[in-house]
């Protein structure tokens, strides 16, 4: 156990750092694996020739629209539903060639075109779910017997008494006449990403699914929730900093979560749809910041890593921006930001924790794990919003399960970092009782030799 002169504990190896490069290779290793594998499993493109018409059976009950849809990019973002259904536009519109189309950080508005047959007799109401819950427009239209468009508007910028149904994502209810052609066209357009993950339910198989999805959202608040009780009642008793920014971190979290999925806006803000979506931006910029400063003061950086303590700082500063630009400046030009900062700031702790790891700092190998599962989650999420990989069950929630076992195994890092604090603590204890027997022995020897003499 050493000191420095500031008197700040300081990790043995801190001392003499003999850097081993295995833990890095092992960890790069296995984030390199893994993303090949969900790359090779979650690969959409699709060899079959493409056909814009989808015909609904009895027997099924969902159905994906991706390689269905004929999508047309509107660069103006003024195109109407009668220009777009013209003969003018039949031949503009190109194929999908993604399960769930995406096209990144583009600021044109898009249109898709999907013919429907409807083959069940049963029953004529259908349910369209539209996945990605931050866009901020989707206008969704089909063509009535009359030969008029029926017009429906939904988008996170609608409140939710305005939208068509009530639900977290965006849901439109469609009146298929049997054995016809029914077409569809849909607007997205929005300051963020542009996703398209479009699915067609009976009521009964959207009701279950939207209960599955309730579950998982639930389970993964359940488990931030009791980690947050849990590590600010041990932060009340013992005053430990890195307790109170870890509470912090894990609320940012939540907040990021159940805004991307348009929970936030359901609970907390129902009539106001523009702070709902600055909510994302604010949420990651807050999220770096505490983040920062949790692993500051778990891994002792200022003293135990100082360089990479510097760059820290920077992230933190970034996320101070972050979290302030959503209140004074377009929602594209924080989301980007904030996006780019999400990425950093994963890398960032993922190379910090390898470092670590390298040097001997033994609670860091939890952290290491910790951020090998968070960085992989974040990193498949941002690629899906990217357009780079496509929208499905693994992608789709690799953010939540990624950042849950994150939040566990950081809660564990804490409390091993606690232990072994604590037997160090004891352990300088008895070497300094060891040490004051021993000057008193030796003041005792002294006093024994000079009443000899």
């Amino acid at each position: 156990m050493r000191y420095g002169s500031s008197k700040q504990w300081v990790s043995p190896v801190a001392a003499n750092p003999e850097f081993n490069v295995a833990p890095i290779r092992w960890a790069l290793c296995c984030v390199l694996i893994l993303f090949y594998i969900f790359r090779s499993v979650t690969a959409s493109a699709s060899t079959d020739e493409f056909n814009n018409r989808i015909t609904l059976t009895e027997n099924k009950g969902s159905y994906a629209l991706g390689l269905h849809l004929a999508i047309l990019e509107d660069p103006s973002e003024g195109l109407t539903i009668g220009d777009v259904s013209s003969s003018a536009y039949a031949t503009k519109f190109e194929p999908s060639q993604k399960a769930t189309p995406s096209f990144g950080f583009n600021p044109s508005a898009y249109w898709t075109r999907i013919e429907i047959v409807q083959k069940a007799d049963r029953e004529k109401g259908w349910m369209l779910e539209f996945g990605y819950t931050p866009m901020r427009s989707v206008d969704v239209y089909t063509r009535t017997q009359g030969g008029q468009w029926h017009h429906q508007r939904g988008g996170s910028g609608v409140p939710l008494d305005e939208r068509p149904y009530a639900h977290h994502k965006h849901v439109f209810e469609l009146n298929l006449p049997s054995e016809k052609v029914t077409e569809l066209f849909i607007r997205v357009d929005g300051d963020g990403s542009k996703t398209l993950p479009l699915h067609l339910y009976r009521p009964d198989a959207f009701t279950h699914a939207s209960i599955r999805e309730i579950t998982v959202l639930s389970l993964y608040a359940g488990i931030i929730i009791a980690l947050f009780c849990y590590n600010f009642f041990i932060f009340y008793s013992i005053r430990e900093p890195a307790y109170l920014f870890y509470v912090i971190f894990l609320a940012a979290f939540l907040m990021i979560t159940m805004s991307i999925r348009g929970v936030s806006q359901i609970l907390l803000v129902p009539d106001n749809p523009e702070l709902a979506v600055r909510l994302i931006p604010f949420s990651i910029g807050m999220a770096a910041i505490f983040g920062c400063l949790f692993t500051m003061a778990f891994l002792n950086t200022r003293t135990n890593l100082h360089r990479l303590h510097w760059l820290l700082r920077a992230i933190m500063l970034w996320g101070i921006i972050a979290s302030l630009l959503p209140w004074i400046v377009s929602y594209r030009v924080s989301v980007v930001a904030s996006t780019a900062l999400a990425m950093s700031f994963s890398v960032a702790l993922f190379t910090i924790a390898c470092v670590a790891v390298s040097r001997g700092i033994h609670v860091a190998r939890y952290y290491l794990l910790a951020w090998c599962l968070m960085l992989f989650g974040t990193v498949l999420n941002v690629l899906r919003l990217l357009g780079v990989l496509p929208t499905n069950l693994i992608t789709e929630y690799s953010f939540i399960w990624g950042s849950a076992a994150e939040a566990i195994l950081l809660s564990v890092a804490l409390a091993a970092r606690m232990r072994l604090m604590k037997e160090e603590k004891e352990a300088a204890q008895q070497l300094a009782l060891e040490n004051q027997q021993k000057a008193l022995d030796n003041l005792h020897l002294m006093d024994e030799i000079k009443d000899e003499f």
